[in-house]
């Protein structure tokens, strides 16, 4: 006989699918971005509306609007009007002002792609070929016309509706009349009708723009445009975006995915791609790029018990870490959510299936969104349904149309529940009764003390903080509040931020200290005075350039900058924040105020040491590699094979020069730029003549060089150290590693090499090993020296080290 009465309840709704519940924002393809009324509003595959705060970077509200895609996205004056792909392929028109339903039409049997209004019609079409035409006051279908193929687009210009197919078609009639007016037939797929500079265009997704008098091939694809009136904005497939005004004025990379739909409001474009990602691009002369928390967080639930931290990320990876060692000491799969109680352990599959023991308790349609086992009842919350179980039968049920249970306190024999339209629910155990107090329109993300906390940023009746609150905890007395300016605490009626990390999504707190998790699972240790204590992470970026100056270090790691204060032979970390998309390459400190990385994101970007962006710099078409500093001017090598000359001062590119193979160093001396290639080359380039002498041709790629006095050291592949003079002459030939040198720098007659054997050697230019620090984690992929202190800093893994050189 089974230690449990096992039941299973299968909860039928008159939805088809069910839905996935998601504070953060979206998850998958945003397939459309609108700006109205100071208002963002977003559309995307998760089949949800958000309408966002675009100047604060904040979620406002949530429509569950689609079982499905949420494709087709249009807001005016009085509507929000979204299309679903099928199967739940409806346009459903909600009330702008309150974001209630008004009414639902069906299309056919296909997917809405598009949909648009003006003041007297609605036009809506996508998959089935066919064009809507609906009366906007009584929202009944007035009229309708065919396409042969999937219709992308439609635009109203007065009282012409313009519609624009797949096989190039374009179709328009006249609303006042309903009477064809004109069949343009183009050859190339179309995506979008725009109005420039009072002229009807097209745009293919094949580069083109085109109208009935012309054709301007601008480049290879189009994924997504915008007009405002006066200059056409493109997107395509690997994240550009292009400026034309009658000619392509400019291109600029902004993201490493697919842009799927462009909006502009004031001086900012508001950009969506397929991956989900939401970002604000300024073109206030940087061109900077803000991500919305869209999408952001790959933690879902957080959970301390006793001495284990309990991690469940969004892609069902549920991760264990031992909070004395810091180390992960157990991972469970397939998992979208867990409760552990009175030594239970309850877990949700991806089925919406709760368990325990491996038996099924309970499943839902929905996602289980609240689990909790108290006074021997067993609360289960999903979507409108809080289910509550008694030894293992079901016993009461407390439904609520159209919200989550996401939150929960034990309040002696009370436990008060939160749902995510801002319902608070006090259920009394001793007569089961319950009360349901209507407290907010914004999620409930936390009660603490009988204190709600709501997602937009009140706190009780009594507090609001102008910005989002993702969790919070009671730590010594006092409560704590991550939100996406930083951390704030609440204690004597006073509201005041503790620290300004963000990022910050989930708070713990245990054994005097707490733990922050952040929206990348990186988790930070506080102790009761917020000093760091230290940090957890499943993945640990290694260390993999260096760059020091005074008493500054910057290291870099995948994506991510850490900034450290030197401190004698002891580095302490000021700031740690993510730098680029992809990974960072080179960095290279220019003065006491500013530093440069280069990426494989094709871009360069400029900061100050307090973490601000100053400047994007989108010069490269492929990996940014190498970086070099002097006097004002910035030198960067590519493996597009181009060399950029940009201006510090100026803001200008002086020159730029191409070369047949990928550049992997660069170096200055003088009015000379010192160049590697992976083909084996090192040449000298005068670039105020546009000279160049070949002083090395080697059959190895070689990744690194340093120049010293009338020296050119590099090293090879096969571990060799070569010191050449700069007249191309061999002086010596040092076999000091097994393997590929990745490291070299000289100092006062001294050359440290560091290698992919995982070691460093000192020698002299006899060729004499002078020291050698062998058995490193990890190959020393970059050096930087301390010519006043003697000091070499590199890297054992996640940490700089210091070294003292003899």
């Amino acid at each position: 006989m089974k230690r449990y009465v096992i039941f299973l309840v299968i909860i039928i709704f008159l939805k088809i699918f069910g839905f996935n519940f998601n504070l953060f924002g979206h998850q998958g393809a945003i397939w459309q971005v609108k700006v109205f009324d100071n208002l963002l509003y977003t559309s995307a595959s998760d089949g949800k509306v958000i309408i966002w705060d675009y100047k604060k970077l904040t979620i406002l509200k949530t429509i569950y609007s689609h079982n499905s895609w949420a494709r087709a996205l249009h807001i005016d004056d009085s509507y929000i009007y979204v299309g679903g792909y099928k199967p739940d392929n409806k346009l459903k028109i909600y009330d702008r002002r309150n974001v209630t339903l008004l009414k639902e039409i069906e299309y056919e049997n296909g997917s809405i792609f598009t949909v648009t209004s003006n003041e007297n019609f609605i036009a809506f079409s996508g998959s089935a070929n066919r064009v809507y035409l609906v009366d906007k006051e009584k929202f009944n279908i007035v009229f309708n016309y065919r396409h042969d193929a999937w219709v992308r687009d439609i635009f109203f210009d007065g009282n012409l509706v313009y519609s624009c197919d797949e096989k190039g078609v374009v179709i328009v009639y006249d609303t006042s009349s309903f009477r064809l007016v004109k069949i343009l037939n183009f050859e190339y797929k179309l995506i979008k009708v725009v109005k420039f500079k009072n002229k009807i265009y097209f745009v293919s997704s094949n580069g083109y723009i085109l109208n009935e008098s012309s054709i301007i091939k601008l480049t290879n694809s189009f994924t997504a445009a915008y007009s405002d009136g006066n200059k056409l904005i493109f997107g395509d497939k690997d994240g550009y975006i292009y400026f034309f005004d009658g000619r392509l004025k400019n291109k600029l990379r902004v993201v490493n995915d697919g842009i799927l739909s462009i909006c502009k409001y004031q001086n900012s474009l508001f950009i969506s791609t397929t991956s989900g990602k939401l970002l604000k691009l300024d073109n206030d002369g940087t061109y900077r790029v803000t991500y919305f928390p869209n999408n952001f967080s790959i933690i879902k639930k957080t959970k301390i018990v006793e001495n284990n931290l309990y991690v469940l990320k969004f892609d069902g990876t549920l991760l264990k870490y031992d909070l004395v060692t810091g180390k992960i000491i157990q991972k469970y799969y397939k998992i979208s959510n867990f409760e552990i109680s009175n030594s239970k352990f309850y877990t949700v599959n991806l089925k919406n299936q709760l368990l325990l023991d491996s038996n099924v308790l309970f499943e839902s349609l929905n996602e289980i969104t609240l689990i909790l086992e108290f006074n021997n009842l067993l609360f289960v919350g999903t979507y409108e349904e809080l289910f509550i179980f008694k030894d293992f039968q079901l016993f009461n049920y407390i439904s609520i149309p159209n919200h989550w249970f996401i939150s929960y306190e034990i309040n002696y024999n009370k436990v008060l529940f939160g749902t995510s339209k801002g319902n608070v629910i006090t259920y009394n155990i001793i007569n089961n009764n319950f009360n349901i107090e209507d407290f907010s329109d914004s999620p409930i993300v936390k009660i603490l003390n009988g204190i709600p906390i709501t997602f937009d940023g009140t706190i009780g009746k009594k507090y609001k903080l102008d910005t989002n609150i993702y969790d919070a905890v009671v730590f010594n007395s006092i409560i704590y509040l991550s939100t996406s300016k930083g951390l704030y605490s609440l204690s004597d009626n006073l509201l005041k931020k503790v620290l300004e990390k963000k990022g910050l999504v989930f708070l713990e707190s245990y054994n005097k200290k707490i733990y922050a998790i952040d929206y990348n699972g990186s988790i930070s240790i506080f102790d009761e005075n917020f000093n760091e204590y230290g940090t957890l992470s499943e993945k640990h970026f290694t260390i993999s350039k260096i760059d020091s100056y005074n008493d500054i270090l910057v290291t870099t790691g995948g994506s991510k900058i850490n900034i450290w204060k030197i401190n004698g032979e002891k580095l302490v970390l000021l700031k740690t924040f993510e730098g680029h998309f992809d990974v960072i390459r080179d960095v290279k400190i220019i003065d006491k105020n500013r530093f440069v990385t280069a990426s494989s994101d094709r871009t360069m970007k400029i900061w100050d040491f307090s973490g601000r962006l100053i400047k994007t710099l989108s010069l490269h078409s492929a990996y940014v590699w190498t970086l070099d500093f002097q006097n004002g001017l910035l030198f960067s090598g590519g493996w597009d094979g181009f060399i950029y000359g940009y201006n510090l001062n100026s803001g200008k590119v002086i020159f730029e020069k191409r070369f047949s193979s990928k550049i992997t160093m660069i170096r200055i001396v003088n009015n000379y730029l010192f160049l590697s290639f992976i083909n084996g080359k090192i040449i000298r380039y005068d670039f105020l003549k546009d000279k160049q002498i070949t002083l090395i041709d080697t059959e190895s790629t070689i990744w690194v060089f340093d120049i010293y006095k009338n020296y050119l050291v590099f090293g090879d592949e096969n571990g060799i150290c070569y010191i050449y003079s700069l007249n191309n002459e061999e002086i010596k030939k040092i076999h000091v590693h097994n393997s590929t040198i990745f490291s070299i720098k000289v100092l006062n007659d001294k050359i440290v090499t560091g290698a992919n054997d995982n070691s460093i050697k000192i020698i002299d230019f006899s060729g004499n090993v002078l020291y050698s620090y062998n058995n490193f984690k990890i190959s020393v992929l970059s050096i930087a020296i301390d010519e006043k202190k003697n000091h070499i800093f590199l890297s054992n893994g996640e940490k700089p080290i210091v070294l003292q050189i003899p």
